[in-house]
């Protein structure tokens, strides 16, 4: 679960054995939640971008009508 760092605190509102349960990342900027939802991705300068190529699924691409 990605949440932004101020709402930390909500968290002690959830029971100890739910916490427990939980992947929790707090970030502060836009970067950080690129980098962890996009692996192998960063956010920089308004760009995104990628480490390696990224994977092209069968059946992926967009269709023109």
């Amino acid at each position: 679960m990605i949440l932004p760092k101020d709402n930390e605190s909500d968290l002690d509102d959830l029971p100890e054995e739910v916490r427990k349960t939980l992947d929790v990342h707090l970030v502060e900027e836009l970067g950080e939640v690129v980098s962890l939802a996009l692996r192998g991705a960063r956010f920089e300068a308004g760009h995104l971008i990628f480490e390696t190529e990224a994977p092209v699924l069968a059946g992926a691409h967009a269709r023109h009508n």
